[in-house]
């Protein structure tokens, strides 16, 4: 618990700077104007665009059909080398590895995250920090649906085996069996997790020369920790990153056309008060 508040707090002590020279300037984002959304907008949107996810394919052109081939192939490949890389990760950990790995392990917390996402919203917007709410509100959908809904139905789906569990990289036991830890190890959640949240970030804040290169470096590091933990192969975390930043990326790409704006209170059709969830970008 304290190595993943540790991570937390180490990551916003060192995105401060970015992101308040980020808040000042112009966004590069340009978008319609903003819009309202009414209580329960949000995760309208939400289940709206996790549907998306289900349907793309039949919008994808050769470059995302080429893509999406790409990362079947490389993770095909990946589980081919699974036991020989978890072999070599295993003979080379030492107690800096150990401690890197604690660190990044930390960003693919979902609890601490998500709970960390909507402090974030929240008390941006009442800063006024709109760019840093978005990003916290982005982040927070990608995360549900990269995470919480494709990781875990392709978990269930999969059953794979755990590294730790000894019975070697190509044991898979498939659908409609129990459910139990050991044998859900295909897509990796912590690596889902960061790589949503991240990529979310990095995208809001992509005028800033600081946040890409930090955000990924820790998501790669947050992906590699499961490895090193025995946790996961090596193509369990390769293909949940891709998915997670390809995920995230569409998500940014709905609300930027869309022109939605973050949390704040609204006047409801009828005279009542609720709450409206906007995005502006």
């Amino acid at each position: 618990m304290r190595a993943c508040l540790g991570a937390l707090l180490a990551f916003l002590v060192a995105l401060l700077p970015a992101v308040s020279a980020a808040d000042s300037a112009t966004p590069t984002v340009a978008g319609p104007a903003s819009r309202d959304v009414y209580r329960g907008g949000y995760f309208l949107d939400g289940l709206r665009d996790a549907g998306r996810t289900f349907t793309a394919p039949v919008r994808w052109n050769g470059r995302d059909w080429a893509i999406a081939g790409g990362t079947a192939a490389a993770t095909w490949g990946l589980m081919t080398c699974d036991t020989g890389v978890r072999r070599a990760i295993r003979s080379n950990r030492t107690r800096t590895t150990k401690r890197l790995a604690a660190f990044g392990r930390g960003f693919g917390e979902w609890d601490y995250m998500a709970g960390g996402l909507i402090v974030t919203g929240v008390g941006a917007d009442l800063a006024g920090a709109s760019r840093l709410q978005r990003a916290a509100w982005l982040g927070l959908e990608s995360f549900g649906i990269a995470s919480g809904l494709w990781t875990t139905l392709l978990k269930c789906l999969a059953h794979r085996h755990r590294p730790y569990a000894g019975d070697g990289a190509h044991r898979w036991d498939g659908p409609g069996r129990p459910v139990d830890d050991s044998n859900l190890s295909f897509p990796s959640g912590h690596a889902a997790t960061a790589w949503s949240v991240l990529t979310a970030v990095s995208a809001t804040y992509d005028d800033s020369p600081y946040v890409a290169p930090f955000a990924y470096g820790i998501a790669t590091l947050t992906a590699l920790s499961r490895v090193h933990d025995d946790k996961h192969w090596a193509s369990d975390v390769f293909f949940s990153s891709t998915l997670s930043f390809f995920v995230a990326r569409a998500v940014v790409k709905w609300h930027s056309r869309a022109g939605s704006e973050p949390l704040t209170p609204a006047m409801l059709p009828g005279g009542g008060v609720g709450t409206a969830v906007t995005f502006r970008f």
